[in-house]
């Protein structure tokens, strides 16, 4: 209205103000100075000095329209519409370019033409959200109508994902949680073609169907009909959207997308005529890097039943070869691409073009190249190497377990940048609570920190995953490289969890009457952890899940032998885990560490080799009762390693540990005669070695490991209860 009577500027009285909208004050008059009040003034911007955080509000939004887009020196010109609810004013910029504001006052999606008389014949149809502000533009005297804003690359090629949320069976682990079975929606990866001439201001909003959904993501912002919404600008042209919906009707409804900046400006847009195949069988199952981010590791695994060709891929912006072009059902393959410019926070994008016409695509956040070997200790031993802890204790741990990294959730009396300081001088890390972590600029240098810990079996409800993506969206907002971690205690809701934070973890333990979310009276498995950890690994993949083990503690009724313990941090690697995570870490239980210390010692050994190679990585055949033990081949750029666990145990029931009958496994010696892995795309060497207690040695106790190319033969593989509960073997 201003604008169209002749108004040739503003005054913004208030730009910035704190989180409630003041300083405010009243006066000051002949008798009294200026009397303070709360705020409740509107501004642009407001200030979260308690969280060291800005809050853009709607009107900096609506502001933009004008600023952005009506430079010093435009010229207003007359517009006319016959929609009552429309406010609309134009001018024309130095750059003889017309610029259309339209405002929506209705309370519905409203449908309008737009033309400009300099353009017969050229008219833009567009449908506007309720209670929204467009701008449009076009260059006077050109061919081309104006554009709405979500139509920019309209016609780019889009890459994607999009996986159903998988869940255990309630027959085998039957969980009391809502939805009991989350058999619609999933999440959904989205790697949109990006306007690198942009340096977009953020926070960014995601826009579907032309403003139809609307997630700005921002600290308590609105999520829509979404569980979370995610998205990043890449550095290889592309922008990755993430995001997760219950609705099966919402994503088939799902027509177009439009990244927008801060300023309003479309920093990517593309046309969704639909979106990737669910649960495709090609899929990325890791996305990783390695020698200093200089070098991206891809993983790929056939889930289908049908062979699937890869006609060309691209990692970054590196178009790569894969050694094998079909993979038949079942077989994995690993790919390696040279990376420049990338580090930690950057995103990190694969794209797949199949023989069927498929475009699959993800992208990962990059994390730290670390596999945390971590412990939650007992905050009462304060297992530190800093004033005020005991470090005693934390070389204790050290020598006993090999631990690397320590979960902080208070400090004994210490500041988070004493700690990350004495960490980095004793060469650990730590894993900080966001609580405890208040801002980057509590810390100098953010090396020692494996990551930001945001929740521990957060996922209670779908309630949560609004809270916890807020949380997600304040630390990166703070500190953009620093790694977020979540845990979840559910196998029904982690599809919906995972993809919130980078890291994601689980516990499930299956010892000791350990506690569980699986009815009381349902006998468990000794497998149990390895499949909720896995169902874990799953729904996250291609991003880093590192999940828990039970450890060597009298939390509940029982303390554990070391091979209740080894077996339970053997699920944990055989799950597909990228650390290994300890509840708890007790300097005062020396029983069981015959056991956990060698495997722990081989884990720090082989820890690298195990962060870049995958599960699934072999198609195995073994001789023996499947029950009795768990082989698992972890495909790697150099080799296969091959990880043998004893299953072979009775004799534990939660209620009979309750009443102090039946509380401890038994295991027994177990052989496997042999075993066949068959590898895709590498040419084996036959160089073979056995790692034992962080040793690489050659094959002990009379096994016999034989290479063909792609297909190694392991023999006479003893098992025993103690040391040998657990063997690798890595071949070359």
């Amino acid at each position: 209205g201003d604008l169209n009577q002749h108004t040739t500027g503003w005054i913004e009285w208030n730009v910035l103000l704190d989180k409630v909208g003041g300083p405010t004050c009243q006066g000051p008059s002949s008798e009294r100075e200026c009397l303070p009040l709360i705020g409740n003034c509107d501004a642009a911007i407001r200030a979260d000095l308690e969280n060291q955080a800005l809050i853009y509000t709607d009107s900096y939004a609506v502001m933009a329209h004008f600023s952005r887009f009506m430079p010093r020196g435009s010229t207003q010109v007359t517009t006319t519409s016959n929609v009552n609810d429309f406010n609309v004013t134009s001018v024309i910029t130095p750059d003889n370019e017309v610029v259309t504001v339209i405002i929506n006052q209705a309370a519905t999606n409203q449908t309008y033409q737009l033309q400009v008389s300099d353009q017969p014949g050229q008219v833009a149809h567009i449908t506007i959200p309720a209670h929204s502000v467009h701008t449009l533009r076009t260059s006077l005297n050109s061919n081309h109508s104006p554009q709405a804003p979500l139509q920019q690359s309209a016609d780019a090629t889009v890459f994607g994902s999009y996986r159903s949320d998988h869940y255990l069976s309630n027959e085998d682990y039957p969980e009391k949680v809502n939805p009991m079975n989350p058999t619609t929606g999933g999440r959904v990866h989205l790697l949109l073609p990006n306007d690198v001439s942009l340096k977009p201001s953020l926070p960014l909003t995601v826009s579907f169907n032309d403003g139809q959904y609307n997630v700005t993501l921002k600290v308590g912002g609105n999520i829509s009909a979404f569980e979370w919404v995610h998205a990043q600008i890449a550095s290889d042209a592309s922008v990755w959207v993430s995001f997760h919906t219950q609705d099966d009707a919402l994503v088939a409804s799902l027509t177009n997308i439009a990244v927008l900046d801060a300023e309003l400006n479309v920093v990517a847009a593309a046309k969704l005529p639909s979106l990737p195949t669910r649960d495709y069988g090609l899929r990325m199952t890791l996305i990783t890097t390695r020698h200093s981010y200089a070098e991206a590791v891809v993983h790929l695994h056939n889930y289908g039943t049908a062979n699937e060709t890869i006609t060309s891929m691209t990692v970054g912006t590196q178009t790569v070869t894969p050694s094998v072009a079909t993979l038949q059902p079942g077989q994995h393959m690993v790919v390696t691409a040279v990376l420049s410019g990338y580090d930690e926070g950057d995103v990190l994008t694969a794209r797949i073009v199949t023989a069927r016409g498929e475009h699959v695509g993800n992208g990962v956040r990059i994390t730290k190249e670390i596999y945390p070997l971590e412990a939650w200790p007992k905050s009462s031993q304060c297992p530190y190497p800093y004033p005020g802890a005991n470090r005693s204790n934390f070389d204790t741990l050290q020598a006993t377990l090999s631990l690397d990294t320590l979960f902080l959730g208070s400090a004994c009396n210490a500041s988070s940048k004493e700690v990350a300081n004495a960490a980095i001088d004793s060469g650990y890390r730590v894993l900080l609570t966001d609580n405890y972590y208040q801002s980057v600029t509590d810390v100098n240098n953010t090396d020692s920190l494996a990551a930001i810990f945001l929740s521990d079996e957060g996922d209670n409800s779908v309630n949560d995953t609004a809270r916890l993506w807020d949380k997600v969206i304040y630390q990166r907002s703070i500190n953009p490289k620093l790694a977020t971690y979540i845990g979840g205690h559910s196998n029904h809701l982690n599809g919906m969890f995972s993809g919130i934070a980078d890291v994601q973890g689980f516990d499930f333990y299956v010892a000791g009457c350990a506690p569980h979310i699986t009815g009381f009276f349902k006998q468990l498995p000794l497998r149990a952890p390895y499949d909720f950890l896995r169902n874990v690994r799953n729904n996250h993949m291609p991003l880093t899940t590192w999940l828990y083990s039970q450890g060597l503690v009298k939390d509940w009724n029982y303390r554990l032998h070391g091979n209740e313990v080894a077996v339970q941090i053997a699920q944990t690697v055989l799950s597909g885990s990228k650390s290994v995570m300890l509840f708890q870490a007790d300097v005062t239980v020396p029983e069981g560490l015959d056991v956990v210390t060698p495997l722990m010692a081989s884990l720090s050994y082989l820890n690298e080799t195990l962060r870049v190679a995958d599960v699934d990585g072999a198609i195995i055949v073994k001789d023996d009762d499947p029950g009795d033990s768990m082989v698992q081949g972890f495909q790697h750029p150099e080799g296969l390693l091959l990880m043998i666990a004893n299953f072979k145990a009775d004799g534990y029931n939660d209620i009979l540990c309750e009443i102090y009958l039946e509380n401890h496994w038994t295991f027994s010696n177990h052989t496997i005669n042999q075993l066949v892995a068959t590898v895709a795309g590498q040419t084996l060497k036959g160089q073979v070695t056995e790692v034992v207690e962080g040793q690489s040695v050659a094959p002990k106790d009379g096994a016999r490991v034989s290479v063909a190319g792609d297909r190694v033969v392991v023999e006479n593989v003893h098992l025993d209860t103690a040391q040998s509960l657990v063997r690798f073997f890595w071949i070359q």
